[in-house]
């Protein structure tokens, strides 16, 4: 059982005192799904392997370098998944690599999804976090009548063995009241071996993020960039499915780039 130890800069609009329970301001932001420049491309496999994975399982990773469009597929997932459950987000942010700072906005989200936390108050800052605050936060979980899904973006923010042990904890023991999501560049120091020998983890990487031919066309199409789909092709080969590379093609693209000479 964990014993925790212990930015981005604040829109003024995002900041609200008192609303962590501790009289400290809270960064409001963090408790939504970033709004996307543009509408995404619902790819309704990603979508699908997502709702299996929060259903089925305890843990879903969606890992994968950076641009490859974890917090799109999170992002959009949230807003539109067809489950009933409560849904948590929270955008991971430099304040949070204090233990006591991310369990404070953990329980924080959690409320503002419907959940009533009765027993896990939010640990005041600059003190440890006690044990007795996993245990009653799981015991929370485990009284709500419906499973509770917590999205992590930016998890890979996520280095103390602190903050990491306490998210183990509650993957075993708030179980099956407790699904957990974390998008990030870098797998998390959590036993993963250990949930892959259980079947208790999805896995979402870069080879299934990667846009097919299809999806592809579907999104330069999107973006204003209209081109054959032998070019769209050679582009999703050559860019193998990333996203941000394909978003970078659609922007010369629409700036006059020939086609050809960009493949």
């Amino acid at each position: 059982m964990p014993t925790i130890s212990g930015s981005e800069s604040p829109v003024a609009d995002n900041v609200r005192e008192g609303e962590s329970g501790s009289g400290d301001p809270v960064l409001t932001s963090t408790f939504e799904p970033p709004q996307l420049l543009s509408k995404p491309i619902i790819r309704a496999r990603l979508q699908d392997r997502l709702t299996y994975g929060v259903r089925a399982k305890s843990l879903v990773l969606v890992s994968a370098p950076a641009g490859a469009g974890k917090t799109v597929l999170a992002a959009s997932w949230a807003e539109a998944h067809d489950i009933s459950w409560p849904v948590a987000w929270l955008t991971v942010h430099d304040a949070c690599e204090r233990s006591e700072v991310f369990w404070s906005y953990v329980a924080e989200t959690i409320v503002r999804s419907g959940v009533n936390l009765r027993h896990a108050n939010r640990p005041p800052l600059g003190e440890v976090v006690p044990n007795s605050f996993f245990i009653r936060l799981a015991a929370d979980l485990l009284d709500h009548p419906l499973p509770v899904v917590l999205v992590l973006d930016g998890a890979d923010r996520l280095v103390s063995r602190d903050v990491t042990a306490g998210l183990d904890f509650l993957l075993r023991h708030a179980h099956p009241q407790f699904r957990l999501v974390m998008c990030g560049r870098a797998d998390p120091q959590l036993p993963l071996h250990k949930y892959r020998v259980t079947d208790s983890m999805t896995e979402i990487r870069q080879d299934v993020l990667a846009f097919t031919a299809a999806e592809a066309h579907s999104l330069l199409s999107s973006l204003g960039a209209k081109v054959s789909r032998d070019v769209v092709a050679s582009l999703t080969e050559q860019t193998e499915g990333w996203a941000a590379g394909l978003r970078l093609a659609a922007a010369s693209l629409k700036q006059g780039a020939d086609p050809k000479t960009l493949v």
